[in-house]
Formats: C-alpha cells, sequence, structure tokens
C-alpha cells in the first residue's frame, strides 16, 4: 500500500477526526501538492468555526472562493463507479455525499469507499434483499451521519433489521419516506439504543398511525431529535393526548437549529 492509501484509509477510518485529515496535508505538502493541503486546513478552520457557533473569517471564505477550480478538478478524479454520483460539496476538504442507483454498487465496491473517500452521507434509490445484510455489516454504514432510503421499499422486517445495527450510531439523518411501514417500524425505531445521535427522521408517506407516533414520542433513546417529518401517515393525535407527540409535531417540517424536542411529561 502506497503512503497516499495508507493516509486516505487512515481519514476514511475516522471521518470525525481532524487529525488524520492534518497530516494528510502534512504529506501533500511535502509532496509537491501545496495547494491541496492549504485547501484540506482552510476547510477545517471554517468548520471549527462553524461548530462554535461563530462565522468564519470572511478571508478563509474568500479564500476557499479561490479554490473552485481546483475543486472541480478534484471532483473529476474521483473513483468513477457504475450507477454512483459523487456529491458537488466538500467538506473539511473532501467529497462527503454520494448517491448510488443500486445499494449492492456500496457493498460490491466497499474497499473503494473504506480506502478512498470519508464518506458521511448516502442515498440510496433501489436496495436488493441481496445486498441487505452485508450493507448492515459494512463498515461504511458506521461512519455514516446521514443515510436516505426514501422509496426504496423496505419494508417494516428491514427497518427493524436496521434499527438493532450498531453501525447507525452515527447518524444524525434517517430517511425512510415511502417504504411501506407501519407501527412495527415505528416501535423498532423508537426501541433503538443505537439511534441515540439521531436529530432528523422522515418517515413521510408511509401507514404509520398514533401507536407507532406515541411509541417514537416517548422513546428513551430519541432524545437529541428535533424535526420528524411525518406528513402522508394516517396519524390524527386521537389516543395520544398528554403524550409530547402532539407538542413534538410542532417541529414537523421545521430545522431550527439548536432547538430542542420538549420534554415527556
Amino acid at each position: 500500500m502506497t503512503d497516499r492509501a495508507a493516509l486516505l484509509r487512515a481519514i476514511a477510518a475516522a471521518p470525525w477526526d481532524d487529525l488524520p485529515r492534518l497530516v494528510f496535508a502534512d504529506w501533500l505538502d511535502e509532496n509537491g501538492e501545496p495547494d491541496r493541503a492549504e485547501y484540506i486546513r482552510l476547510e477545517i478552520e471554517i468548520e471549527r468555526h462553524l461548530a462554535a457557533g461563530e462565522n468564519p473569517p470572511a478571508e478563509h471564505l474568500a479564500r476557499r472562493r479561490q479554490f473552485a477550480e481546483a475543486v472541480t478538478r478534484w471532483h473529476a478524479e474521483l473513483p468513477k463507479l457504475p450507477g454512483l454520483t459523487w456529491g458537488k460539496r466538500f467538506r473539511r476538504g473532501f467529497p462527503v455525499a454520494a448517491t448510488v442507483a443500486n445499494l449492492e454498487q456500496i457493498v460490491r465496491h466497499a474497499e473503494a469507499f473504506d480506502g478512498l473517500v470519508p464518506l458521511e452521507s448516502l442515498k440510496a434509490r433501489s436496495v436488493p434483499f441481496r445486498a441487505w445484510e452485508k450493507f448492515l455489516e459494512s463498515p461504511v454504514l458506521s461512519r455514516l451521519r446521514s443515510l436516505d432510503f426514501t422509496g426504496c421499499e423496505l419494508g417494516n422486517d428491514a427497518v427493524a433489521d436496521l434499527a438493532r445495527t450498531r453501525g447507525v450510531s452515527h447518524l444524525t439523518f434517517l430517511g425512510l419516506a415511502r417504504n411501506g411501514l407501519s407501527d412495527g417500524a415505528a416501535v423498532a425505531l423508537a426501541a433503538s439504543g443505537f439511534l441515540a445521535s439521531l436529530e432528523v427522521l422522515d418517515i413521510e408517506f408511509n401507514d404509520i398511525t398514533d401507536a407507532g407516533a406515541e411509541a417514537l414520542a416517548v422513546s428513551p433513546h430519541l432524545r437529541k431529535v428535533v424535526s420528524v417529518r411525518h406528513a402522508g401517515n394516517p396519524i390524527q393525535g386521537a389516543g395520544v393526548s398528554g403524550m409530547p407527540w402532539l407538542r413534538w409535531m410542532e417541529f414537523v417540517n421545521r430545522s431550527i437549529a439548536g432547538e430542542r424536542r420538549p420534554d415527556a411529561r
């Protein structure tokens, strides 16, 4: 394995840690790629300001804009895999999102994701049954913060399997709209101790009723959730009067930074 490959693998293995990226930036400086090194450091500094609730210095933002042409070039150099589209956005020096036409592409090319790109966000357009179990065991899943299965028709059993998988423990967004789900899926999500980092849950256009809504509302594990998108479900509010769900519904279709879910009383 080359030094570059080893450094990239270290970044992919710890996508939330700045240190491997900074080590890679030093290596780039030493190996004739100072522009890429500067860009990585610059992006990390901007992200640190944002994480602290601060506006990044104007000179940082201006300098980042000067890298637009280079970023386009680096994006074009990403691995070309069938059925995969890389997101345009770079974060902390690297692309963070990808869309796959078929989840099997992630399983089949797991090594490419594992060692080349610190992927944080994944959207799948279809999920073959044969790929599901392997994906749940893939190291790619354990590094994601955003996972979107909108329209994949997963069904209750697959969602229950996902909820029981330790690999979802870093997710802050989970998209399950239009997946043929009923209350069983909602109960499985509510019971998952691995979803404690979740902030946004999209369950739109399923068949979840008040019973599933109540399970989600009183879950001791979903304390960080600030937004639940539930349009298109037969949730009436009957039977959950006095439960936090009715107040929690105020968060639906709102994404207000820093807002907290009301405590259950």
